[in-house]
């Protein structure tokens, strides 16, 4: 195989780069949402927590949004259409990405 001229070189490595983002992809937890900012959930990080959320709409896939903070170290979240209240240590376990 012949090497690369500088356009092929270049596609190569910016496809690296994606590649590399889109495998370690950073996340964050609700706590760390901007408000009236629009996420996506990835994960969520304890099983035993699963049904709950997910009886509640939230599931890896489901769109999210951080729309205020309680002074009880609460966050009211609209998750799709619905809206409603997490403490902190649950929402602590729900990993998110932000839209691009």
């Amino acid at each position: 195989m012949g090497s690369l001229n500088p356009e092929e070189l270049l596609f190569t490595q910016h496809f690296h780069h994606l590649n590399q983002y889109l495998h370690y992809r950073v996340t964050m937890k609700v706590t760390a949402l901007i408000q009236n900012k629009r996420a996506v959930v990835v994960a969520i990080g304890d099983d035993r927590y699963l049904s709950r959320l997910r009886s509640s709409g939230i599931r890896p896939g489901a769109k999210i949004e951080l729309v205020a903070r309680t002074s009880s170290r609460g966050f009211l979240v609209k998750v799709d259409d619905t809206r409603l209240v997490l403490g902190y240590d649950l929402a602590e376990k729900i990993r998110c990405d932000y839209f691009t």
